[in-house]
């Protein structure tokens, strides 16, 4: 009797200790799966960090370095070379910084379809404008590219010199900069300009400003749209530069339709909106911020 009360106790208990074993080690078993989920990642999150100042800081060397040729190539180079060293220069700045973006995972870029224009002259470049990496995009593809930008640029510390030697146009003053800018495609350019005159806000583009079909239509020059399409906020309107998004960021530029200058350039301007609301219209983006109202209008 005393044995088989014996073996009758030690049974019975054999399945609680063994179930009692078994909660503990479970338990920890999922924490430290979640300890390593979360670890991985911070790990992740930290190398993006890591990667986009890594690759930001790289890229201001770059602009800064360029800056600094073109302040003693513009003393030293004779006033007729120094507009197509100039634009050479920030081609290549461009494009180098474009690729080490890409090294580094930051970005994907499909902007092949550009090159179709490397031998096509006297064109206005007309791309809708969602963030601040477009000009890069586009003139990191072409090698002999005009610019209108924004007064304040003229004198930023890391693009302004080379802004200056490439004789991009201010775009301060309106009877000057379309001045200068029919100037520009006569002279066989092709000439970056935003219809939208600011990063877009309002999707799929904001109100066109009329200054390019002005331009076209004074030039004889015709308008090739580009159409920019990301999934990303990155550097849109009121996205600081050093804030991560989600990486990588993705663009795809195409070429759009070509349209021929007008006589009546509000009719113009109201065609290519169309167009862009046509092609882009389909993406349903998020409202965008506006840091600054007043702003919109002024280029950037």
């Amino acid at each position: 009797m005393g044995s088989r009360a014996s073996h009758s106790s030690s049974g019975s208990q054999g399945p609680a200790d063994a179930s009692l074993d078994a909660r503990p080690a479970g338990s920890a078993s999922g924490r430290l799966s979640a300890l390593g989920t979360r670890l991985a990642g911070a790990v992740r999150a930290g190398a993006g960090h890591l990667g986009l100042w890594l690759g930001l800081l790289v890229c201001a060397a770059l602009f800064l370095g360029w800056c600094g040729i073109a302040v003693l190539i513009s003393r030293i180079m004779p006033e007729q070379k120094r507009r197509r060293v100039g634009r050479r220069g920030m081609h290549r700045m461009f494009h180098q910084c474009l690729r080490l973006l890409r090294l580094l995972g930051l970005v994907e870029v499909d902007n092949a379809e550009l090159l179709a224009l490397r031998e096509v002259r006297s064109l206005i470049l007309a791309p809708n404008h969602p963030s601040m990496m477009d000009v890069l995009l586009v003139i990191s593809q072409l090698d002999d590219v005009g610019c209108i930008m924004k007064a304040e640029l003229w004198d930023n510390v890391f693009l302004g010199a080379g802004a200056r030697l490439a004789e991009f146009i201010r775009n301060d003053s309106p009877h000057r900069m379309i001045r200068l800018a029919v100037n520009d495609l006569r002279r066989g350019s092709r000439l970056l300009i935003f219809p939208e005159a600011t990063r877009t806000v309002r999707s799929p583009v904001n109100p066109l400003s009329g200054g390019f079909a002005l331009i076209a239509k004074k030039a004889d020059a015709p308008i090739q749209t580009i159409l920019i399409e990301t999934d990303s906020p990155y550097l849109r309107k009121g996205w600081p530069l050093f804030r991560r998004p989600p990486l990588p960021v993705r663009f795809r530029l195409r070429l759009g339709r070509r349209f021929q200058p007008q006589d009546d350039v509000g009719a113009l301007v109201a065609d290519v909106e169309q167009y862009f609301i046509e092609q882009l219209g389909s993406r349903r983006e998020p409202p965008l911020a506006v840091s600054d109202p007043q702003s919109v209008g002024q280029g950037g």
